[in-house]
């Protein structure tokens, strides 16, 4: 049986935090949705089991929560602070990043060091300014890292939530505000047709639409999305790149029925191995999943 999350025991002095969910949790969010979808039996493994695997740190991960620093402080401020990703990486670059960069040097795994990200990173963020102000002319600031904790259509006791990266306000043709909901995202020379279609990529702007336009009383016409891109192996002054995401009301539905097919599975205790995502799975081929 299942409780809501603040339940308390008999015991007065004590509060039972009970959740919906057999992750441990109340609440849903896109990363975790994609894992799900991908291979519900991972997602088991990972988030109910919380089995650990070994794993690296990754420069990647670090310099891209750079990236979206300086994109914070510009979408707030509308200057671009170029401290703002280099002073990110100095303060987050943990020993364990830096003995793995090390002990891969002369492997084809070998990774820069951090005075090379943080000059990348300045290269990068340099472009953003005028990428913004062409790609959405007259845009105003409504938020940034704006968070998401919503109810979930069908399941009362569970929410949705997340964090919107960007949220603007953009005049269209004809004068109209319209809201535009933007994710940034670093890559290499930028997204393959196929990943720019990629339905489970799009899900994550289509779930922040839905869930932001119920949030503040809009259509799904009021808004609009987007993933921008900045690209590290592109040249100076073309490294981004818009990628619109038609959100209507067919694919959002679709993705609201993912949510629901997820919450309903993991409380049947339904896990799945999906073969076709084993290539890159931290547990293909371990004791937990030969």
């Amino acid at each position: 049986m299942w409780y809501n999350e603040h339940m308390h025991t008999k015991d007065a002095s004590a509060i039972a935090v009970v959740h919906s969910l057999p992750t441990g949790k109340s609440h849903v969010s896109y990363s975790e949705l994609a894992n799900w979808y991908e291979c519900s039996f991972r997602h088991k493994l990972m988030n109910i089991d919380r089995i650990e695997v070994d794993s690296h740190p990754s420069q990647y991960t670090v310099f891209g929560s750079a990236i979206h620093a300086g994109c914070e402080v510009f979408l707030r401020t509308g200057n671009m602070d170029m401290s703002a990703a280099p002073t990110y990486l100095d303060e987050n670059w943990g020993e364990d990043l830096e003995e793995y960069r090390l002990s891969v040097i002369g492997t084809k795994q070998e990774f820069p060091e951090k005075a090379h990200w943080q000059v990348l990173a300045v290269d990068m963020l340099a472009d953003i300014p005028e990428f913004m102000n062409t790609t959405f002319p007259g845009w105003r600031y409504v938020a940034a890292e704006q968070r998401l904790d919503e109810s979930i259509d069908g399941h009362p006791d569970v929410r949705f939530k997340g964090f919107i990266d960007g949220i603007l306000l953009v005049p269209d043709k004809k004068g109209r505000d319209r809201h535009w909901i933007i994710d940034f995202k670093t890559a290499s020379w930028g997204w393959p047709a196929a990943k720019k279609g990629d339905f489970k990529v799009q899900m994550q702007l289509r779930l922040y639409k839905h869930f932001w336009a119920k949030k503040m009383g809009l259509t799904l016409k009021d808004v609009r999305t987007g993933f921008v891109l900045i690209k590290r192996d592109a040249k100076n002054g073309k490294r981004c790149e818009l990628v619109q995401v038609s959100a209507g009301e067919e694919t959002t539905k679709r993705s609201l029925v993912i949510i629901d097919n997820m919450v309903n599975a993991t409380r049947r205790g339904i896990a799945l191995k999906n073969r076709d995502n084993c290539r890159f799975c931290d547990y293909y081929e371990t004791e937990h999943c030969p």
